[in-house]
């Protein structure tokens, strides 16, 4: 799959005794446009990327905070 372009390199640890040659074989299927790689501009991309979240609002009770005393 990975040589044909159809699939990334993927290391699952503890297995790990190819991982080389997937590698390898991803990054000639890359630079080959095979597969996927050559049809589908965002193969290997990220589904979306996740904006940062924002920050809290500031809370009461520092300086210059208003005092109620009623």
């Amino acid at each position: 799959m990975v040589t044909r372009g159809f699939a990334r390199a993927s290391l699952y640890e503890p297995k790990n005794l190819y991982i080389d040659q997937m590698y390898v074989a991803e990054r000639q299927a890359r630079a080959s446009d095979r597969g996927l790689w050559g049809q589908c501009p965002r193969f290997g991309a990220p589904l979306n990327t996740p904006e940062p979240p924002a920050p809290d609002p500031p809370t009461g009770g520092g300086r210059g905070a208003a005092v109620n005393d009623g």
